[in-house]
């Protein structure tokens, strides 16, 4: 798992109205998130790639066309086995 140089993620693109944000983020293959939270709640949508979750209860992977409800301060890891948005 690498999560430092040249593998971060890559702000795509942006969008902002009344309080909703929407980001179209790109990761590497092979990036790798550690446990981490979120502030806000969020939906995630993949649009490329695989996204492998993993929330210390439960396990999944993300595909393409594939929606996840992320709840606010739920510790999670992410891993990025392909190219990824």
């Amino acid at each position: 798992m690498r999560t430092e140089g040249a593998n971060h993620p890559e702000l795509e693109a942006s969008y902002s109205f009344n309080g909703f944000c929407f980001a179209e983020l790109r990761y590497s293959s092979g990036f790798a998130l550690p446990d981490h939270i979120h502030p806000q709640a969020f939906l995630d949508f993949c649009l490329q790639g695989h996204i492998h979750q993993h929330n210390g209860k439960r396990t999944w992977t993300q595909v393409p066309k594939s929606l996840y409800y992320m709840p606010i301060d739920v510790p999670h890891a992410s891993q990025f086995s392909d190219e990824s948005r």
